[in-house]
């Protein structure tokens, strides 16, 4: 059996302080051949910051001020961009509209000039192939001139051979009550001018076309009428 003894007076080198004698004698773990001991670092000291200094309340009101201000600027910015936005509309919306106007005033137009058009093809083809209707017509426009009137009718040189040919009758009927018969050249087929002292009677297809045209112009020019799609947008 054995028993461990200290011997006082060895000097063995390979003796291994612990840590508590590792930290109070720092000179003996120099001499081990073990790992360092961890250093423990001291917290560092947070420098003081000084209280910062709060506004005061006529800064706050110039600041609010300044703010206000920026505010109204922005907002008349805006303003201003919007009514420029607006007029240009405005200004497209007004091209647009006249040139719909423009355009629906020439499509009525082309529409009364195609119904002269199929009148006077009517009536020449009809005066074709019945010569005595245009006699008839001259009839009826004779009756509304005084028997006592000096009359003189006008027709067209074709016209006037056309009556010599189918219609001597009516031509001698009106030459014995004092009318007289003529041509002019300005005068188309199928129309005719009875002059008298107190007026004259058109039947000239181009005269009358621009009589119509004349009464029909404040519907040739009236506005288009409401889209009932937009009537009921409205609604």
């Amino acid at each position: 059996m054995y028993s461990f003894r200290p011997d006082a007076e060895s000097t063995h080198v390979g003796f291994v302080p612990t840590p508590l004698f590792a930290a109070r004698a720092p000179e003996l773990l120099e001499a081990t051949d073990g790992p360092a001991p961890p250093v423990i670092d001291e917290p560092a000291t947070e420098p003081e910051v000084a209280p910062a200094e709060l506004p005061t309340a006529e800064e706050i009101a110039a600041l609010e001020q300044a703010a206000f201000e920026r505010g109204v600027e922005s907002a008349r910015a805006e303003q201003q961009a919007l009514q420029a936005t607006c007029r240009t509309m405005d200004e497209a919306i007004a091209a647009w509209r006249a040139t719909t106007s423009s355009l629906l005033t020439a499509n009525r137009t082309q529409v009364l000039d195609l119904a002269r058009e199929l009148v006077a093809h009517w009536l020449q083809a009809e005066l074709a192939t019945e010569s005595g209707r245009y006699a008839d017509y001259l009839d009826r426009a004779l009756e509304g001139v005084r028997a006592d009137e000096e009359v003189r009718i006008l027709v067209s040189e074709a016209d006037l051979a056309r009556l010599e040919a189918n219609a001597p009758e009516a031509l001698e009927r009106w030459r014995s009550g004092g009318a007289s018969v003529a041509t002019d050249p300005a005068l188309a087929e199928a129309s005719f001018r009875i002059d008298t002292a107190a007026a004259a009677i058109e039947g000239d297809l181009d005269v009358l076309a621009d009589r119509l045209r004349a009464l029909l112009d404040p519907a040739v020019s009236a506005e288009a009428p409401a889209s009932p799609v937009a009537q009921e947008g409205v609604e």
